[in-house]
C-alpha cells in the first residue's frame, strides 16, 4: 500500500541507493499514485499556497541569473522560456555538449557535487525503461492497465533506443538547483563551480 500511495517507489531501494551514492534513485518496479495527503497538510498546504507566486518568481530569478552567467559558457545548452510561456522552473536543467568533456555526464556532475554544489541528473527520460513497462507491471491479479482494452500494445518490447531523441538527451542532462530558498550569491558560486569544472574536464 505504501509504494502504490508514493508513485510505485520502494523507499528503501531509494534510501539505499542514495546511501550508496547513486546520481538516480527514482526507480518504479509498479503501478503507484500519490496519495500521500493527510487533511493536516492539506490544511498546511492552503496556507503555503498563498506563497505560491513568489516562490515561483524566486525561481524564474534564481534560473535567470544563472542564465545570464552562463550566457557565454559554450559547452551546454540552456533552457529558457518560450516567447507565449512562463517557465515556472520547478527543475533548471542544462543540456552539455558531451563532445566537449573528456569524461561522460555521470562524472561531471560528481566533479560538481565535490565543489559543494548540488547538482544531479535530473529524472530519466526514457520512463519506458522502468520494471513498471519493460514487465508490464499493473495491479494484482488483473494486470491493469496493461489488460485494458484501451491499451494499444502496439509496442512490442520496451528497450533502451526506442526513442533515439530521449536516449541522447538523457545522457547529457545535468540538473541545478534554483529552490527559492537560493539567492543570487549561489547562483554565482554554481556558475563558477560550472566553470572550473568544465576547465579540469574539456577535451585537450
Amino acid at each position: 500500500a505504501s509504494m502504490v500511495r508514493d508513485h510505485g517507489f520502494d523507499e528503501q531501494e531509494r534510501i539505499e541507493l542514495k546511501q550508496q551514492g547513486s546520481l538516480y534513485q527514482y526507480f518504479h518496479h509498479r503501478m503507484g499514485y500519490n496519495f500521500r495527503m493527510t487533511n493536516m497538510q492539506a490544511a498546511l498546504g492552503l496556507v503555503l499556497l498563498e506563497g505560491l507566486d513568489e516562490n515561483v518568481a524566486q525561481r524564474r530569478r534564481n534560473a535567470y541569473d544563472l542564465n545570464e552567467l552562463l550566457a557565454d559558457c559554450g559547452f551546454c545548452t540552456l533552457p529558457h522560456d518560450q516567447d507565449d510561456i512562463e517557465h515556472a522552473y520547478y527543475q533548471y536543467t542544462l543540456t552539455l555538449d558531451l563532445g566537449q568533456l573528456s569524461v561522460d555526464r555521470d562524472k561531471f556532475v560528481k566533479a560538481l557535487q565535490k565543489e559543494g554544489i548540488p547538482a544531479g541528473v535530473g529524472n530519466s527520460p526514457e520512463n519506458y525503461l522502468e520494471e513498471v513497462y519493460t514487465k508490464r507491471a499493473g495491479f494484482g491479479d488483473t494486470g491493469f492497465p496493461f489488460t485494458h482494452e484501451a491499451y494499444h500494445d502496439s509496442i512490442q518490447q520496451y528497450e533502451p533506443g526506442l526513442c533515439p531523441v530521449a536516449h541522447d538527451v538523457g545522457k547529457r542532462t545535468v540538473k541545478l538547483k534554483v529552490h527559492p530558498t537560493c539567492g543570487r550569491q549561489e547562483m554565482v558560486d554554481t556558475a563558477r563551480a560550472l566553470e572550473v569544472v568544465y576547465a579540469r574536464l574539456r577535451k585537450g
